[in-house]
C-alpha cells in the first residue's frame, strides 16, 4: 500500500443512490445498462471502467459507475460527468476475484488506520471489463480533508 499523488480525473457514468443494503442490487443493474452501451463507449477511447463511491448522503451511499476519460469534451450526453481534482490517495492493487474487493478496502483502512492516516468516503475502483474478465483492480481512497470531487457538464 502506498499513499500517491495522482493527477486530475474526469469520470463519466451513472449515478447510483442508494441504502447500503440495496447496493448489491442496484450497482449490477447500473453496470448492466452501461455495458451495454460498451462498443460505443470505447469509440472515445476510454482510460478504464470504474466504480466510485462518492460520498454518503441522507444516509445513502453516492456512487458512480462508468469510465475514466481524458478530457469533458469525451462525455457522453447520457451520462453524468465528475470532475476528480488531483489529490493524495492511499493506493493499492488487487489481485483476484472481485468478489474479495471488500475485503481488500478494509485491509487498507486498517493499514491507513495503523500509520495515522485519515481517510474520507471517496474510493474508487479501476479496472472492470465488459466481459467480466478482469484479474486486477487499481484501488483508491482519499485522504481526509483533502479528498473532492464536483460534476461537470458534458460538453
Amino acid at each position: 500500500m502506498e499513499v500517491v499523488e495522482r493527477g486530475e480525473m474526469i469520470m463519466a457514468g451513472l449515478l447510483v443512490h442508494a441504502p447500503l443494503q440495496r447496493l448489491g442490487e442496484e450497482i449490477p443493474k447500473a453496470w448492466q445498462q452501461l455495458f451495454e452501451q460498451a462498443a460505443e463507449l470505447e469509440r472515445i477511447k476510454i482510460a478504464s471502467y470504474l466504480d466510485a463511491s462518492l460520498d454518503i448522503i441522507d444516509s445513502k451511499y453516492l456512487q458512480l459507475v462508468g469510465i475514466a476519460v481524458r478530457q469533458a469534451a469525451s462525455i457522453p450526453r447520457d451520462l453524468v460527468g465528475i470532475h476528480i481534482p488531483a489529490q493524495r490517495l492511499l493506493h493499492h492493487r488487487h489481485v483476484g476475484s472481485t468478489a474479495t474487493i471488500r475485503e481488500t478496502f478494509g485491509a487498507m483502512y486498517f493499514w491507513a488506520d495503523q500509520n495515522g492516516l485519515k481517510l474520507s468516503e471517496f474510493k474508487v475502483d479501476m479496472g472492470y471489463t465488459p466481459d467480466g474478465a478482469e484479474k486486477e483492480h487499481d484501488l483508491y481512497i482519499g485522504l481526509w480533508p483533502e479528498a473532492g470531487w464536483h460534476y461537470i457538464e458534458a460538453i
